[in-house]
């Protein structure tokens, strides 16, 4: 099974005041529990003296299981590339996701941490930074093909005593065909 997942967001990286459109979209192959997926996002231009235009990649696999009818916990391997404005991060790493299901709604959880493999967002802005992500989805089954769904997400990129935050709250619909 294939779901393609597209939303909008309002975000901001390193500061707050600096609100900006975001779009993203991913597509996720789902067999038997395992999946593989890539994501990208893509967000405009701010004033932030260090950045500018904002995109990461994403490549993840990994397995979920069913605990119940209503209960889904998943493990995953991550890739990502940040790139924000000349400014760049790698990181490796995983996570764990949880699903709660009750009649059509839905209320998933991530939580991931990325090693920082090379990059510059880091210490004075010439070392990888460690990711550490946090995600919340509320969403609502219309049909077995099409849920829409509302999240809010933050990222916190550190290293060696700099770091960069990237927050996040938007709505999305996931196609599965």
């Amino acid at each position: 099974m294939f779901i393609v997942d597209t939303y909008g967001a309002a975000s901001s990286y390193a500061f707050i005041q600096m609100v900006r459109p975001e779009f993203g979209a991913s597509v996720k192959y789902r067999n038997n529990g395992y999946f593989a997926k890539l994501n990208g996002k893509y967000a405009l231009a701010n004033k932030d003296p260090n950045g500018g235009v904002a995109a990461t990649i994403s490549l993840s696999a990994g397995k979920t299981v069913n605990i119940n009818k209503y209960m889904r916990v998943g493990l995953f391997a991550e890739y990502q590339h940040l790139f924000y404005g000349n400014l760049y991060n790698n990181g490796i790493g995983g996570g764990v996701s949880g699903t709660l299901s009750y009649a059509r709604f839905f209320a998933k959880g991530t939580l991931a941490a990325l090693y920082g493999l090379s990059g510059d967002v880091g210490y004075h802005l010439l070392s990888a930074g460690n990711d550490y992500i946090v995600k919340g989805e509320l969403g609502y089954r219309l049909n077995s093909n099409m849920s829409p769904y509302v999240f809010i997400t933050q990222q916190r990129y550190i290293g060696n005593g700099n770091s960069l935050t990237y927050q996040g709250v938007g709505a999305g619909l996931k196609v599965s065909f």
